[in-house]
């Protein structure tokens, strides 16, 4: 199986430290912040895992170069004029049409929040928290009666929500190309503001694809926007 890690983002929220740092490699308890995704992909036997680059792509690249685990480079050439699902996007081919856990750069996790996404079926399993109080920046996830994803936005009412998606997820090798097809409309549609999750969006208000939550609840994972967010992970995972 591969993996895909988006770290083209300019991240610009968490500036000064940007400025210099790509936010993948701003350090959360000591180690890059995509070093744990790679740590926990290599632990578990990933053949690869792609990563794309945009934003000081140069010292992404030297650490992937210096990784013990198999990393290759993907450069997103338009990571300041079009938003996270054109990372994605421009991974397709180097996926190569095989099943693929995608994370955020900016996702510190430990080992369990993959096991537990690896041991889920669908077309898409996402990694959903239920412990997250809900706001107006948090990904919701909105299921049907039957437990399955209706809805993945920032823009869904909290209370018709059941939880965050933390920004991982897998991705079937059967659904992989109706996703990249959906990735590719958008774009074509002009949607440069868009987030991949928007294309997990459409799929599911068509109601065509088995999307599916995965309860990470508990589990060790912070996703890092801004200064307080790295406040946080750096005592969660120092601890």
């Amino acid at each position: 199986m591969r993996a895909v890690i988006l770290a083209a983002g300019v991240g610009s929220r968490l500036q000064p430290l940007t400025d210099t740092t790509p936010k993948g490699l701003v350090p959360v308890a000591g180690k890059p912040m995509m070093g744990y995704a790679v740590e926990a992909f290599g632990a578990a036997g990933f053949s690869e895992v792609v990563v794309v680059t945009g934003h000081l792509a140069g010292q992404v690249r030297t650490f992937c170069d210096a990784s013990s685990v198999r990393c290759t480079v993907v450069h997103n050439p338009r990571y300041d004029t079009a938003n996270n699902y054109y990372s994605l996007l421009v991974a397709e081919e180097a996926l190569g049409g095989e099943t693929f856990i995608k994370v955020d750069s900016d996702l510190v996790f430990l080992p369990p929040v993959l096991d537990r996404i690896l041991a889920a079926e669908g077309d898409l399993c996402i990694a959903t928290d239920k412990g997250v109080n809900l706001g107006a920046e948090e990904m919701k996830i909105q299921l049907d009666d039957a437990g399955k994803v209706t809805g993945v936005s920032k823009l869904l009412d909290p209370v018709t929500c059941v939880g965050e998606s933390i920004g991982m997820e897998r991705i079937s090798a059967a659904f992989s190309p109706v996703l990249f097809d959906e990735l590719r409309q958008m774009d074509a549609e002009g949607f440069t503001d868009a987030y991949y999750e928007d294309a997990y969006h459409r799929l599911a208000g068509r109601g065509q694809t088995d999307i599916r939550p995965v309860d990470v609840t508990g589990l060790p994972w912070s996703e890092i926007d801004d200064a307080k967010d790295l406040a946080q992970a750096e005592a969660l995972f120092s601890a």
